[in-house]
């Protein structure tokens, strides 16, 4: 039986010792050092024994007042303590050796490592008696314990084998957690690598008390840890969570308003309209483009989107978002299997010694006109500007477009490309050529484009008549 006849603690049971930070990473440290560090005393040549080196916490850091408890603990161990701490009863006024104890230098706070105070934590806290688990704002506070470890013992010998074990079991980091508030908290422990240090050397027998009858051992330990700080004002059950937020703004009318119809007038019309102007346009399988659109609601916002086209006889909606969150405009980058023109079309940027050099090889694409089949400079698209070594920076290089005739022949129409800071001029007229008509088959599609209230779908937009080639 345990003499200190403390009895076991009930399942929630509260008491003035839980949950103190400082206390619970000291208990740490005791639990990964007590029944860890042992080694091998061999007393005859068939008697090995493994001694355990058992571990006190020093109240005193090492004062007169601690020196008396832990000779006490020492020698007045029970039967059941010394058998679960690897050692035999004995009695008598001595002090056991080998014997280690710790004690807490300083705590401090490493601002250096302090992280967002925003990011979501969980733990767990008793509500009517049952555990139940929540959610709330996190801020870690990083800590640095520094403990002083020492180890006494009787013999040079002893407590190179104890030096031995240490760094067999502790070097160079040990890891232990503890649960803190209903949440469980991580240390480390990192030991030194330069740990010996020997004091007394001399061992005297029967040397006067006060006197250096052992051999000391010492170590400096830093324990990182974070101390979790809950933002109680702002948890929610952790079975809970937001799905989706955004700004709803609700109109209270007036009771005769709504039985009359007049709340549901012009002000609750909801519009979305295309600020993008495709009317017309004639765009390449495969280009991107910035999409926008613009919006208003009378008692709510536009949070989700969804973004289709049809084709031209054919109300078929092909998807390109689903469910968006509403920004107002959206990056479309067209499907480069619509149609093969933009295969029919090769643009060369010839290399001429000591004049061009081409570290990056552009990605240009030209098409015809729909309707006509013309090609001239405005039918252009520039995916990737590229990267040039020219003598100028805003120099013109020659280029050359081609592309297979209606009798199987290559044709070569000759071009001029300009370019801005040795890469091809996008934001202007990238390539300079006389226009000409392509007399090949050209694969085109007529489509509208519609953009539509993801959780209203009887509201939406839709553009001009545009195609893709």
């Amino acid at each position: 039986m345990s003499k200190t006849q403390i009895t076991p603690k009930d399942l929630f049971e509260r008491r003035n010792t839980t949950d103190v930070f400082n206390r619970l990473v000291i208990m740490g440290m005791l639990r990964i050092l007590n029944n860890r560090l042992v080694y091998d005393q061999v007393w005859e040549k068939d008697e090995i024994q493994q001694v355990t080196v058992p571990f006190f916490f020093d109240f005193g850091g090492g004062s007169i007042s601690s020196e008396r408890f832990i000779q006490d603990n020492y020698t007045f161990f029970s039967s059941d303590e010394c058998t679960n701490l690897g050692l035999k009863k004995m009695d008598g006024n001595f002090d056991r050796l080998p014997q280690g104890r710790i004690s807490l230098g300083s705590v401090g706070i490493q601002a250096g490592n302090i992280s967002n105070r925003f990011s979501m934590g969980q733990y767990t806290r008793i509500v009517d008696g049952r555990l139940k688990s929540f959610t709330s704002y996190l801020y870690s506070i990083p800590l640095e314990f520094s403990f002083t470890l020492e180890i006494r013992c009787e013999t040079m010998l002893t407590a190179y084998k104890i030096d031995e074990a240490v760094r067999e079991l502790f070097y160079k980091n040990s890891t232990f957690r503890f649960n803190y508030r209903g949440s469980v908290c991580a240390a480390r422990a990192g030991f030194p690598e330069n740990g010996l240090s020997t004091q007394g050397t001399q061992y005297t027998t029967g040397a006067a008390p006060g006197e250096n009858q052992y051999i000391k051992l010492n170590y400096t330990i830093q324990v990182e840890t974070y101390q979790p700080v809950f933002d109680r004002y702002n948890e929610i059950p952790a079975d809970r969570y937001i799905k989706e937020g955004g700004v709803n703004i609700h109109i209270n009318h007036r009771k005769e308003e709504v039985e009359s119809g007049a709340a549901y007038g012009k002000e609750r019309d909801k519009q979305i309209w295309l600020t993008s102007k495709l009317d017309g346009m004639t765009l390449i399988s495969g280009q991107e483009l910035m999409l926008t659109w613009a919006w208003k609601y009378a008692d709510n916002d536009l949070l989700q989107v969804d973004i289709y086209y049809k084709l031209d006889g054919d109300d078929t909606e092909h998807m390109i978002a689903f469910g968006e969150d509403n920004h107002d405009f959206y990056y479309w980058t067209l499907d480069d299997r619509m149609t093969t023109n933009n295969k029919k079309f090769d643009v060369l940027f010839p290399e001429q010694d000591g004049m061009v050099e081409i570290f990056t090889e552009p990605e240009v694409y030209v098409w015809p006109n729909a309707e006509d089949h013309i090609v001239d400079a405005n039918n252009v698209y520039v995916k990737n500007k590229g990267l040039f070594n020219t003598r100028s920076a805003t120099s013109q290089i020659d280029a050359l477009i081609e592309y297979e005739g209606p009798d199987g022949s290559l044709v070569q129409i000759p071009a001029t490309a300009k370019l801005y800071n040795y890469m091809l001029d996008s934001e202007h007229i990238p390539l300079e050529f006389e226009c000409f008509v392509y007399n090949g088959d050209l694969e085109q599609k007529k489509l509208k484009l519609y953009v539509r209230d993801h959780n209203a779908q009887e509201v939406f937009a839709e553009s001009d008549w545009f195609y893709v080639v």
